[in-house]
This record gives structure tokens, C-alpha cells and sequence, in this order.
């Protein structure tokens, strides 16, 4: 089993509530990550990203230009973070913070490949806004437009300019919440989207493994984009974002053991932790499940 190394992402300025800020911190000193290691699962916390570190004062007070410029600095610093790992074949985990996160991470990834990427996003949203489609001016629901090569330049050209992976190499499971200009982006260009409601009728193993042969079919490697929020708020009430009748995160847990061992797997991410939203603790230990899962 490989070694995992971890990376916060101490993101918040991307959505609404910025007390995600907090969520590597929460979890590096959490009771859930501290079994992890007295199981001898090898996970190694080797750094962690701010934002705060790149403004003073309250967050809620930034200018939007400053919050883009924000999230373009913080994404360079994890993209480079995460094409270290892929480099030297090393197993990654990136702990958020919002999902605009996600877009450093598979950034990075793409451009350490010597191939395309594949990703598997589970969420229960698609993220797949751009500044003239959104809603609400929030970053963390841009990440797989920007990653696809649509959006702001500042989003869409950390560390290369080209699209970071392509409509075919991806696979969003788990969706129950969007706008009708995200689906119909992602619909046109032919993005394979399985909602909430086709999880529960054909089965989340079914659809995991159809997700599966499809990033890795053409790909030299892939990776999970998780969203807290994708899973049911009984086993993820610490997020920001929750919707009623997700994934069940056990059943996810206990599928995604059978590619703890595959080489093509390269990592994942785990977003929009919100530590203060945390009831009993129950999403750090989902969040320590998942690593178990990825690591047994």
C-alpha cells in the first residue's frame, strides 16, 4: 500500500462561509485522523495552504477582484504542491476548505501527467458555473467549468493554459442541486452527469464502476473530487452546502476499497469542510472513513 501524503487547503474565501478556512487545522488535530495513524494507516501531513495568509482584515470585506486574485495565488501554490506528488509517484489527499480548491489539485495533477487525466466528482452540485452563469459570484461553484477550460483566465490557466481534463475523462455522480445553465454546459459538450435520484435506482456501486471504466479508459491516471455535501447530511452535517437525500458514505467507503490497490489511482480531495458545522464530530470521522477506505 502506498504511503499517503496530506495537503491542507485551508480555502474559504471561494464560497460563502469562509469559516472553512479551518478545515485542515480541524482535521490535522482531529481524534478521527489521530486512529487513523494508531491503525498504522501511513498518512503523513506535509503541508498546509492558507488563504488567509494573503490578505489582513475580515474576508467578507475583499473586493471581488481581490478575492479572484485570492484564489488564483492559493490554487498556483497547491497546484505546484500537487504536481510534486504526482511527480514523484506519491499518493496524494488535499483537505478543504471550499471546492474552489479542486481546481489547484486537478491542475496540478494535469499538468504532471505525461496523458489525460480522469476524474470521478462526487457532489451534489455541479460546479459548473462561470462568472456570467453563477448565481451568487462564488467560486467554489466554478471548479469543474474552469477545469474544463471555460471561465476566468485567472481560473482556468494555473499552471498551463490549456483545459485541465477533457469532457469525456470526467464523471459527476451524486447531483441533486444546479442551474439550468450548468446542465446545459455540461449536457453540450457531453460530460456523463449521474444525479441523486439515478443512484438510488441503479445502484452506487453500478454507477462507480461504470465511472471508473470510463476515466481510466483513455487516461494515464484519475482521481475522486469529493464533496462533503455529495453524501446524505446524516453522515456530513460539518459542510456548508448540504442537500437532503445524498450518497450513503458508507456504501461509498466500502466500494472504493477495490481501487485502494490500483496503480492508476494517483489521489483525491476532500472539500467543503466546515468545521464549526460539525455535529459530534460525524464528518471528520466520514472524512477519516474515506481515507481508511482509499488506504486499506
Amino acid at each position: 500500500m502506498k504511503a499517503l501524503n496530506i495537503i491542507g487547503a485551508g480555502f474559504g474565501v471561494g464560497g460563502f462561509n469562509h469559516a472553512s478556512h479551518d478545515a485542515p487545522s480541524a482535521f490535522q488535530h482531529s481524534d478521527a485522523l489521530k486512529q487513523l495513524q494508531q491503525e498504522k494507516i501511513i498518512c503523513d501531513w506535509i503541508q498546509t495552504i492558507d488563504d488567509r495568509s494573503f490578505f489582513s482584515g475580515p474576508s467578507k470585506a475583499l473586493k471581488h477582484e481581490e478575492r479572484l486574485n485570492i484564489i488564483h495565488h492559493v490554487n498556483v501554490l497547491l497546484g505546484q504542491l500537487v504536481l510534486q506528488q504526482v511527480q514523484k509517484q506519491q499518493r496524494f489527499c488535499v483537505i478543504g476548505g471550499d471546492h474552489s480548491s479542486a481546481i489547484g489539485t486537478w491542475s496540478g495533477v494535469a499538468s504532471a501527467l505525461d496523458g489525460d487525466l480522469g476524474l470521478i466528482w462526487i457532489d451534489a452540485h455541479m460546479d459548473a458555473h462561470t462568472f456570467e452563469t453563477t448565481h451568487t459570484q462564488n467560486v467554489h461553484g466554478m471548479p469543474v467549468a474552469a477545469l474544463l477550460g471555460k471561465g476566468h483566465e485567472k481560473l482556468t490557466q494555473i499552471l498551463t493554459r490549456q483545459p485541465k481534463i477533457k469532457p469525456e475523462n470526467l464523471c459527476l455522480i451524486g447531483i441533486r442541486s444546479f442551474e439550468r445553465e450548468e446542465a446545459d454546459f455540461l449536457k453540450n459538450i457531453g460530460v456523463t452527469v449521474y444525479s441523486s435520484k439515478e443512484v438510488e435506482q441503479q445502484g452506487l456501486e453500478t454507477l462507480l464502476q461504470r465511472a471508473y471504466q470510463q476515466v481510466t479508459r483513455n487516461t494515464a491516471g484519475f482521481g475522486f473530487s469529493i464533496d462533503l455535501d455529495g453524501f446524505d447530511p446524516e453522515y456530513a452535517p460539518g459542510t456548508g452546502t448540504p442537500v437532503a437525500e445524498g450518497i450513503d458514505a458508507n456504501d461509498f467507503c466500502r466500494i472504493v476499497t477495490q481501487w485502494a490497490d490500483d496503480p492508476k489511482l494517483l489521489g483525491f480531495e476532500i472539500a467543503e469542510f466546515n468545521p464549526h458545522l460539525d455535529l459530534d464530530k460525524i464528518t471528520e470521522k466520514t472524512m477519516a472513513n474515506i481515507i481508511r477506505a482509499f488506504q486499506q
